[in-house]
């Protein structure tokens, strides 16, 4: 399992709408196998950036991931 950050997010969300940024999506498709878990803060952090956090992207990665509470080991 691997932890992403807000930066992986944004880049991942990009990628449907611009070529340019294709790292984190052609990283996700090299890496299928990995689990991919979103720490709460960077959940936090990416939803400020939208309207509501009730919008479909959002959605999308709160079903798609797990959510990792922040104890120690995440910090």
């Amino acid at each position: 399992m691997i932890l992403v950050d807000t930066t992986f997010l944004i880049d991942l969300q990009r990628s449907s709408r611009n070529e340019r940024h294709l790292a984190a999506a052609s990283w996700l498709r090299e890496n299928a196998s990995v689990e991919v878990a979103l720490p709460a803060i960077v959940l936090g952090e990416f939803v400020e950036g939208f309207d509501s956090d009730t919008d479909p992207v959002i959605e999308h990665y709160r079903a798609s991931h797990r959510i990792i509470g922040v104890d120690d080991g995440v910090a």
